[in-house]
Protein backbone atom coordinates (compact mmCIF):
# COMPACT_ATOMS: atom_id res chain seq x y z
CA UNK A 1 0.00 0.00 0.00
CA UNK A 2 1.37 3.33 -1.02
CA UNK A 3 0.99 6.15 1.62
CA UNK A 4 -1.39 8.82 0.59
CA UNK A 5 -0.44 12.37 0.11
CA UNK A 6 -1.45 14.81 2.88
CA UNK A 7 -0.98 16.35 5.85
CA UNK A 8 -1.09 13.13 8.27
CA UNK A 9 1.57 11.00 9.26
CA UNK A 10 1.34 7.44 8.15
CA UNK A 11 3.27 4.69 10.41
CA UNK A 12 3.51 1.08 8.43
CA UNK A 13 5.00 -1.95 10.27
CA UNK A 14 8.66 -2.72 8.43
CA UNK A 15 8.25 1.23 6.20
CA UNK A 16 9.33 3.24 9.27
CA UNK A 17 7.43 6.83 9.63
CA UNK A 18 6.97 9.04 6.32
CA UNK A 19 6.29 12.17 6.70
CA UNK A 20 5.02 14.78 3.70
CA UNK A 21 7.30 18.16 3.38
CA UNK A 22 5.29 19.68 0.63
CA UNK A 23 0.96 18.55 1.28
CA UNK A 24 0.17 20.31 -2.27
CA UNK A 25 2.60 18.15 -4.44
CA UNK A 26 1.64 15.03 -5.87
CA UNK A 27 5.67 14.15 -6.08
CA UNK A 28 6.16 11.52 -3.66
CA UNK A 29 9.63 12.22 -3.33
CA UNK A 30 8.55 14.92 -0.54
CA UNK A 31 8.27 11.61 1.25
CA UNK A 32 10.76 11.05 3.96
CA UNK A 33 11.18 7.67 5.30
CA UNK A 34 12.75 7.36 8.59
CA UNK A 35 13.23 4.49 10.67
CA UNK A 36 14.61 3.28 13.74
CA UNK A 37 18.42 2.52 14.42
CA UNK A 38 18.75 -1.20 15.09
CA UNK A 39 21.94 -3.64 16.22
CA UNK A 40 22.99 -4.10 12.70
CA UNK A 41 23.45 -0.51 12.11
CA UNK A 42 25.61 -0.52 14.91
CA UNK A 43 27.25 -3.44 13.17
CA UNK A 44 27.41 -2.45 10.27
CA UNK A 45 28.78 1.09 11.02
CA UNK A 46 31.44 -0.34 13.22
CA UNK A 47 32.64 -3.27 9.75
CA UNK A 48 32.55 -0.53 8.10
CA UNK A 49 35.10 2.04 9.70
CA UNK A 50 37.44 -0.78 10.61
CA UNK A 51 37.55 -1.48 6.67
CA UNK A 52 37.73 2.44 6.18
CA UNK A 53 40.96 1.97 8.47
CA UNK A 54 42.76 -0.32 6.50
CA UNK A 55 42.45 1.27 3.17
CA UNK A 56 43.46 4.51 5.08
CA UNK A 57 46.73 2.44 6.41
CA UNK A 58 47.49 1.46 2.90
CA UNK A 59 47.09 4.98 1.46
CA UNK A 60 49.30 6.55 4.22
CA UNK A 61 52.35 3.13 4.16
CA UNK A 62 51.94 2.98 -0.03
CA UNK A 63 52.16 7.48 -0.41
CA UNK A 64 49.03 6.99 -2.40
CA UNK A 65 47.74 10.14 -2.91
CA UNK A 66 44.28 11.31 -0.93
CA UNK A 67 42.06 12.45 -4.35
CA UNK A 68 43.00 8.92 -5.96
CA UNK A 69 39.81 7.65 -4.10
CA UNK A 70 37.43 10.01 -5.79
CA UNK A 71 38.66 8.28 -9.23
CA UNK A 72 36.26 6.19 -11.13
CA UNK A 73 38.10 3.49 -11.68
CA UNK A 74 39.21 3.15 -7.59
CA UNK A 75 35.46 3.28 -7.21
CA UNK A 76 34.32 0.89 -10.05
CA UNK A 77 37.66 -1.58 -8.23
CA UNK A 78 35.85 -1.05 -4.65
CA UNK A 79 32.81 -2.15 -6.16
CA UNK A 80 34.08 -5.15 -8.21
CA UNK A 81 36.18 -6.68 -4.57
CA UNK A 82 32.17 -6.09 -2.88
CA UNK A 83 30.23 -8.02 -5.95
CA UNK A 84 33.09 -10.66 -6.09
CA UNK A 85 33.01 -11.65 -2.23
CA UNK A 86 35.08 -13.21 -0.06
CA UNK A 87 38.36 -14.89 -1.14
CA UNK A 88 39.79 -12.41 -3.93
CA UNK A 89 43.38 -12.10 -3.80
CA UNK A 90 45.41 -8.87 -5.45
CA UNK A 91 47.34 -9.93 -8.29
CA UNK A 92 51.11 -10.33 -7.86
CA UNK A 93 53.45 -7.72 -8.33
CA UNK A 94 54.30 -9.51 -12.00
CA UNK A 95 50.88 -9.79 -12.83
CA UNK A 96 50.67 -5.82 -12.20
CA UNK A 97 53.93 -5.29 -14.15
CA UNK A 98 53.37 -7.78 -17.37
CA UNK A 99 50.35 -9.44 -18.33
CA UNK A 100 47.79 -6.82 -16.96
CA UNK A 101 49.87 -3.61 -17.68
CA UNK A 102 49.95 -5.05 -21.58
CA UNK A 103 45.92 -5.64 -21.64
CA UNK A 104 45.29 -1.94 -20.59
CA UNK A 105 47.91 -0.25 -23.06
CA UNK A 106 45.75 -2.47 -25.78
CA UNK A 107 42.44 -1.11 -24.32
CA UNK A 108 43.94 1.96 -24.38
CA UNK A 109 45.25 1.96 -27.64
CA UNK A 110 41.44 0.87 -28.70
CA UNK A 111 40.24 3.28 -27.33
CA UNK A 112 42.20 6.41 -28.63
CA UNK A 113 41.54 4.78 -32.28
CA UNK A 114 37.77 4.70 -31.91
CA UNK A 115 38.52 8.80 -30.85
CA UNK A 116 41.08 9.31 -33.82
CA UNK A 117 37.91 7.94 -36.21
CA UNK A 118 35.62 10.76 -34.18
CA UNK A 119 38.37 13.61 -34.65
CA UNK A 120 38.53 12.71 -38.00
CA UNK A 121 34.93 13.51 -38.21
CA UNK A 122 34.13 16.07 -36.18
CA UNK A 123 37.26 17.90 -36.04
CA UNK A 124 39.70 17.94 -33.15
CA UNK A 125 42.02 21.24 -31.25
CA UNK A 126 45.79 19.43 -30.03
CA UNK A 127 46.74 21.58 -26.26
CA UNK A 128 50.22 21.93 -25.26
CA UNK A 129 50.29 22.32 -20.82
CA UNK A 130 54.37 23.32 -20.22
CA UNK A 131 55.52 23.07 -16.51
CA UNK A 132 58.47 22.39 -14.12
CA UNK A 133 58.29 20.00 -11.25
CA UNK A 134 59.97 19.98 -8.21
CA UNK A 135 63.20 18.90 -9.80
CA UNK A 136 63.28 21.61 -12.52
CA UNK A 137 62.83 19.30 -15.23
CA UNK A 138 60.66 20.88 -17.72
CA UNK A 139 57.47 18.50 -19.09
CA UNK A 140 55.23 19.13 -22.00
CA UNK A 141 52.01 17.05 -22.06
CA UNK A 142 50.07 16.90 -25.77
CA UNK A 143 46.31 16.89 -25.03
CA UNK A 144 43.38 16.35 -27.50
CA UNK A 145 40.36 18.16 -27.25
CA UNK A 146 37.26 17.36 -29.44
CA UNK A 147 33.73 17.87 -28.29
CA UNK A 148 33.44 14.42 -26.20
CA UNK A 149 36.00 16.19 -24.00
CA UNK A 150 39.71 16.44 -23.50
CA UNK A 151 41.76 12.87 -24.04
CA UNK A 152 46.23 13.02 -23.03
CA UNK A 153 48.58 11.60 -25.11
CA UNK A 154 51.41 12.22 -24.18
CA UNK A 155 54.28 13.58 -21.89
CA UNK A 156 57.56 14.94 -23.27
CA UNK A 157 60.44 15.85 -20.55
CA UNK A 158 62.65 18.98 -22.10
CA UNK A 159 65.54 19.61 -20.32
CA UNK A 160 69.47 19.79 -20.33
CA UNK A 161 69.29 16.53 -18.42
CA UNK A 162 67.27 14.70 -21.39
CA UNK A 163 69.43 16.49 -24.60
Amino acid sequence: MVPKVGLEIIVRPNWGVYTNINPDSSDTSGFKKTRQPNINDAIWKERSHKVSQYLARWVYEADIPFHAIENDSFKRFVEAVGLFGLGYQPPSQYQLREPLLKEEVERTKTFLKKKEKEWALTGCSIMTDAWTDRKKRSIMNLCVNCKQGTCFLSSKEDSEASL
